[in-house]
């Protein structure tokens, strides 16, 4: 089990209060297991084929929920075994939920970006696939990024994202190098944005009437990807 001391985001309120939700059902032992988490994530409905999947099995319902929420579950297992394991503590559930922070955790954030981008499947993803789906670049513009001409004052998430051999496909470590030097502060802005939002008499602590009034702007927002989807199953 891969442990993360001390990371300062780990006492981070939004943290606590993400850790709270799943927390609250297992009598405050101080640890989140996969099925507790996958029953706030995806339904109690659904944590036996969450279960399952955890282990490496695809039972019939599995295959019978949408395309999306398949994916989402399997994203899940990949990062929750990466940051932890069954079982997690306070600071492994800050990896599961913030992987660009720790480099261990590098691989599982690249392996979600080529599962995302790789629109056609062939195992890697080109500057039109990425810059197309992620940025909206039109053809002349990613022609400018390939030329090094393009303006990143336009799309500021694009700065360190680079095809450094210019062979018209983004390798794993310039992927790599993206999603981890950008991506993380990006994320530490978003969680202090919506905490702050959330946080309405501003006491700097996030009560479960606050929590749940603003459940849809947590639910919407990239963090929200991992915490509630059982709207779409």
């Amino acid at each position: 089990m891969v442990k993360i001391f001390g990371h300062p985001l780990s006492g981070h309120p939004f943290i606590l209060c993400l850790w709270m939700a799943p927390n609250r059902y297992n009598g405050r032992d101080q640890s989140v297991s996969w099925d507790e988490y996958a029953t706030i994530a995806f339904g109690s409905t659904h944590t036996e084929t969450c279960n399952e999947v955890y282990n490496d099995k695809k039972p019939p319902e599995f295959y019978k929920l949408s395309n999306q929420v398949q994916e989402a579950i399997m994203s899940a297992v990949r990062r929750w075994r990466a940051a932890g394991g069954f079982s997690m503590t306070q600071e492994e559930f800050t990896g599961f939920t913030y992987p660009e922070l720790f480099q261990h955790m590098r691989n599982t954030v690249v392996a979600e970006a080529y599962q995302t981008y790789d629109t056609n499947r062939d195992g890697k993803v080109s500057a039109h696939e990425l810059l197309s789906k992620k940025f909206k670049l039109t053809k002349d513009q990613i022609e400018e990024f390939s030329k090094g001409t393009y303006d990143m004052k336009e799309s500021p998430n694009m700065l360190g994202l680079k095809d450094r051999n210019s062979n018209g496909v983004f390798e794993k470590k310039e992927l790599s190098y993206w999603l981890m030097e950008n991506r993380r502060m990006m994320r530490k802005e978003e969680s202090e944005s919506l905490f702050r939002e959330i946080d309405s008499d501003s006491n700097t602590r996030i009560s479960l009437p606050e929590f749940q009034t603003n459940s849809d702007k947590i639910k919407w927002s990239s963090i929200g990807r991992f915490i509630n989807i059982k709207e779409e199953l």
